[in-house]
This record gives structure tokens, C-alpha cells and sequence, in this order.
């Protein structure tokens, strides 16, 4: 049994640390078929990145999303091994597999302002189907009206928790924090202050990882599994229409749905991922969801191409977009 205390520590991405207290770390993306690190650095320009790299697999570890992390595939061991020495990485902020990570609203009386971290918990029952003595999770304060609390929940199960930590420990990483790949990536794409709400569409191969960002700060979050590839090689395919279909049903709930009768409207939408940058994609996507699709600026709130101009290209960008985000979780 993974003891709670420790792990509580392992979520705090969503309360800065001081400075003083904080680490060198470097953030770390682990999905399936890739593994990617990045590190930024402060200078007068901005947030440069320092170090960043990638391995992608020949082989599917679904391990890691699906199975124990701590009993991956030998060759996403090897691979991660091979990026710890060659980057000398010690301390990191890791990314949790979205189809793991639960995420909702949900309204807290005003009367338990004093003690709102226990009347969250007593929301998580009826909102995550996980045991809740084997859960760990975080919240983000998002408004108050003169009755309730509007906060959004994390969960995550202390298994899928331990498992990643062991996993970075077998190879000698220090986990400080880990967090949604959803969360990370709001943090990369949406500039800092920006209130408006967005829906958030990184692609992988093996899926569509969704999300519905307010102020920054992620409320909805799923995965689709679909073959990204294929639909949009055969964007009047089947596939792509049943992928729309289900964004638009998104876009209509989010809408319909909310504990305060109502909410805003997504008007935009952000891709992200490795085939973002695909051509005519976006223009497709703008078209059968009748909002703005636009590609993702990973580095928004890092520098001005004014100041600086990244040595990646913008495929090769939008492929870090979780990494840099863990990156700026972390005080630099």
C-alpha cells in the first residue's frame, strides 16, 4: 500500500515552491511509443531551452498507461536509462497517462472555505470509480460566489502513482512532482493571464487527448482512441467523421452543461502534438467544428520570436508541448 502522505507531496505542481527549496529539474514526458525530456534556463531573452531530446519506440510499451510502469517493455527501460545518462538527470517532474488522471468541477458551500481540502474529498466518491482509499488527488480553487466554492478536482489512483515512481527510481530519477499531460500542456499553449476558455487537442499516434481549459486551468479532460495517422491521410474517412462527431458532442455538452446553468463558449481551439502541423489540418478541424483551429505556440510563455528564434521547427515544437510545460511547473 503506497502511504498517502508521501505521494500528497508528489502532486503539489499546483502550489509554487519557493526558489530556495526548489530543484534542478528537468520535465519528462513517458507515453507508449515515446519518451521525451526538457529543460529550460532563464536568461535576458526569456526561457531558453537548455536541454531537450526525445526517443521514440519502435515497439508500443502499453504498459505504461494500462499495465504496472514499474514492469515496462526492456526497451522503454533501455531508453529511459539511455536519456538519464546522457543528460545526467536526476530530479524530474513527470507526466501522468491522461486515461489514469480523473478531472472535474464541482462546488463546495462557502461554510467549508476553512477546511476545503476535506470536503473535497467527500465530492470524489460520486465523481472518479476508484476506491477512495486508494486515491491521492489535488484541486484548484477557480471562483467564489457569495454560496459556493468553484474548485476543479485531480485524482489519481496510488497505484498508478506508485508505479511511476518506481519506474523513475529504477533508473535513478528523483520525482518531485507529477502531473496530467492535459494540465502540462495548458501550461505550454495558453499564455499566462489569458482568461478565456479553450478547447486543447494533442494528437498522438495511438489517440486524441482532449481537453477543455478555463483561465488556464483544465476542467474537462479524455482521451479518443483513434489512429491519428489514418484520419488524416483520409480526412472523408469514416474515422475522421466519427472523431469530429464526438469533438462536436463536446463542444455541445460544455456548452449545456455546468453547475452554474452555463458554460462560456469555446470559440477556439488549440492543436498540439506531432501531426499539428499537418497541412490543411487545422483549416479541416476550423471548417465541421465552426470554431478557430489554431496550431499551438508551445513557446508562449517562454519568449517572443522577436527576441529569439527556437532551434526547432514548429513539427518538431509541438511535439514537446507536455515537456515544456512540466519545464515550467517547476520555479526558474
Amino acid at each position: 500500500m503506497v502511504n498517502s502522505k508521501k505521494h500528497s507531496s508528489f502532486i503539489k505542481t499546483f502550489f509554487p515552491v519557493p526558489k530556495y527549496l526548489s530543484f534542478d529539474s528537468m520535465g519528462i514526458e513517458l507515453t507508449p511509443d515515446c519518451i521525451r525530456v526538457f529543460k529550460l534556463k532563464k536568461n535576458p531573452e526569456g526561457l531558453m531551452p537548455e536541454i531537450y531530446d526525445e526517443v521514440m519506440l519502435d515497439k508500443v510499451c502499453n504498459e505504461i498507461v494500462e499495465g504496472n510502469p514499474q514492469d515496462v517493455c526492456s526497451d522503454y527501460l533501455s531508453a529511459l536509462e539511455s536519456l538519464v545518462k546522457k543528460h545526467s538527470m536526476k530530479y524530474v517532474v513527470a507526466s501522468l497517462p491522461e486515461e489514469k488522471t480523473y478531472i472535474y468541477k464541482t462546488q463546495i458551500p462557502i461554510q467549508a472555505e476553512g477546511s476545503i481540502r476535506d470536503a473535497v474529498s467527500f465530492t470524489i466518491e460520486e465523481n472518479v470509480p476508484l476506491d477512495n482509499s486508494n486515491i491521492t488527488f489535488d484541486y484548484y480553487l477557480i471562483s467564489r460566489t457569495e454560496s459556493f466554492l468553484n474548485v476543479v478536482v485531480f485524482v489519481i489512483s496510488k497505484d498508478v502513482l506508485a508505479g511511476h515512481t518506481a519506474l523513475l527510481e529504477k533508473v535513478g530519477l528523483v520525482p518531485i512532482s507529477f502531473e496530467s499531460e492535459s494540465q502540462a500542456l495548458a501550461r505550454s499553449v495558453i499564455s499566462k493571464n489569458d482568461k478565456e476558455t479553450y478547447l486543447i487537442l494533442n494528437l498522438s499516434p495511438q489517440s486524441a487527448h482532449v481537453a477543455i481549459a478555463e483561465h488556464g486551468i483544465v476542467h474537462y479532460a479524455s482521451s479518443i482512441p483513434v489512429d491519428v495517422s489514418k484520419i488524416i491521410s483520409d480526412k472523408e474517412g469514416r474515422e475522421m467523421a466519427d472523431f469530429i462527431g464526438q469533438l462536436n458532442k463536446l463542444l455541445v455538452f460544455w456548452f449545456t452543461n455546468s453547475n452554474e446553468g452555463g458554460n462560456k463558449k469555446i470559440n477556439t481551439a488549440i492543436l498540439s502534438g506531432v501531426f499539428s502541423s499537418e497541412e490543411g489540418l487545422a483549416e479541416y478541424l476550423t471548417k465541421h467544428l465552426k470554431i478557430d483551429v489554431q496550431i499551438a505556440n508551445v513557446w508562449i510563455n517562454c519568449f517572443s520570436f522577436n527576441d529569439f528564434i527556437p532551434p526547432l521547427s514548429q513539427k518538431e515544437s509541438s511535439g514537446y508541448g507536455v515537456a515544456i510545460g512540466l519545464s515550467l511547473s517547476s520555479p526558474l
